[in-house]
């Protein structure tokens, strides 16, 4: 999947807008076998907050994850958007697999796997897989949401290592830090870092960069917003 450059690093820039969220009922079509499914979606309002560094928005939106996943019953097709159309036969082995249905973690990984299998690992499959990291931090098991950030970092290396662009956009290189550092590999992160100054150049990026190096020289693993890096920088 591509993206632009600076499609993460806008996001950064503009770290105190976020979406106050309102919820709809629909009925959407499953991509892969054509059944009604009814999901919720969620709508926004502008309002204000701070961004966690491994991408994650500030309430209400990063309260919202239950609707940003979409769950066919029928033929346990997972994907935020579940009209979205995809070949049966490239995703079988995945669908075929036992699924949790009350599993909100499993669900986001489920997601992620049909990204692979339809389309290699990809930053979609990597932010997938951070979501169900999410779910896992918010249920307060930290084994769990390492398992899943490990998941993830997997695929951000597989993604940077087939494509170009990726391997030259600052963005991916400080989410992959954040996840790593999340996790404890402090000093692969400290590697990752020494590369990614070469790329984290556009408006905050540096100053974000600077800021996970210091917390990787103390061993922090905890979680941070772009309003921390803010505040230090000053």
């Amino acid at each position: 999947m591509k993206r632009q450059s600076l499609f993460f690093t806008c996001f950064f820039i503009i770290y105190a807008v976020l979406h106050a969220v309102t919820l709809k009922e629909d009925t959407k079509i499953c991509g892969v076998c054509g059944q009604p499914v009814h999901v919720t979606i969620t709508q926004h309002l502008l309002t204000g907050g701070s961004m966690d560094l491994d991408l994650r928005p500030a309430p209400e939106k990063r309260n919202t994850l239950k609707y940003q996943i979409q769950v066919c019953h029928k033929c346990n097709y997972c994907w935020p958007d579940i009209a979205k159309e995809r070949k049966r036969e490239k995703i079988a082995a995945v669908l075929n697999k036992p699924l949790a249905f009350d599993d909100l973690a499993a669900l986001f990984g489920r997601a992620a796997e049909i990204e692979i299998a339809d389309n290699a690992p990809s930053f979609a499959s990597y932010m997938l897989y951070m979501k169900a990291a999410w779910v896992m931090d918010d249920q307060k098991n930290k084994q769990k949401s390492d398992e899943y950030r490990k998941l993830a970092i997997r695929q951000m290396e597989l993604y940077m290592e087939r494509d170009a662009t990726a391997r030259t956009t600052g963005d991916n290189y400080l989410a992959y830090i954040d996840a790593l550092r999340r996790i404890g590999e402090f000093e692969k992160a400290k590697r990752v870092a020494e590369v990614a100054t070469l790329y984290a150049t556009e408006s905050i990026l540096p100053k974000i960069l600077d800021f996970q190096e210091k917390l990787i020289e103390n061993k922090d693993t905890g979680r941070y917003t772009v309003a921390d890096v803010l505040k230090t920088a000053k």
